[in-house]
């Protein structure tokens, strides 16, 4: 029966709450607004596996975040909700299979992984250094340290993203995917108080500040388009 139940929890998790649907809409999001022009011809749907891995290691990320409502932090068999599933360790090996996925297929891939390891590592010594065996228990240490902390970590992460998850997220449904699964990190990060939030409003947060992140960063592509140079030279990334 414990078997049964942490497997209902664990769909519930990845289906119902920060799953794969939640992500992908996310990441839909981030890449209509990082490139409005063109992104209906760029996002091809037309092979469902395509999406099928980035969405599963984009799952394995966020899911071990303390969202608002989420039924993994109610399960209480076997004493998992002291422990978390997966907790900090899935979330980084999630976002790292994301960031390697990518850089298989971009120039200075040794540099990629070296930013992406770097950026998730800064998280672990964090936990280590407030001895948070748990997201729960990193997000709610109190003290001014722990939350400087919080706020620079979150935004290295997504400071990081141009190079550990690609410069495209308007183009490429897994770089978008790899965005939007980082920029989840970093809300909780900087602003630990979604926890609080109810369900639908943590949702909502999560897509409004993937629309926003998105539109930033395509309008600041657009604007160094047209500087001195003549584009952006994407080999440089």
């Amino acid at each position: 029966m414990s078997h049964i139940l942490i497997g209902l929890a664990l769909c519930a998790g990845i289906l119902l709450y920060p799953g794969a649907l939640t992500l992908l809409a996310a990441s839909f999001l981030l890449a209509l607004a990082a490139s409005p022009s063109r992104w209906a011809s760029s996002w091809s749907w037309g092979d469902p596996g395509r999406m099928l891995v980035p969405a599963a290691l984009g799952s394995l990320a966020v899911v071990p975040l303390p969202w608002p409502g989420s039924p993994l932090r109610a399960l209480s068999v076997g004493g998992l909700t002291q422990v978390g599933i997966g907790g900090l360790a899935l979330t980084l090996l999630g976002l790292l299979g994301l960031d390697l996925l990518i850089a298989e297929e971009r120039p200075h891939r040794h540099i990629r992984v070296l930013v992406s390891a770097t950026s998730l590592a800064a998280i672990l010594i964090l936990a280590e250094v407030l001895a948070a065996p748990d997201w729960t228990t990193l997000l709610a240490t109190p003290g001014p340290g722990a939350e400087a902390g919080r706020v620079g970590l979150g935004l290295i992460c997504l400071l990081a993203a141009p190079w550990a998850a690609g410069p495209d997220p308007g183009v490429e449904p897994i770089e978008a995917c790899a965005w939007a699964a980082r920029m989840s990190v970093a809300l909780f990060l900087v602003f630990p108080q979604v926890v609080g939030l109810p369900v639908w409003e943590g949702m909502g947060a999560w897509l409004l500040v993937s629309l926003l992140l998105g539109g930033l960063w395509g309008g600041g592509r657009r604007l160094l388009s047209r500087g001195p140079q003549t584009g952006l030279d994407r080999s440089r990334w």
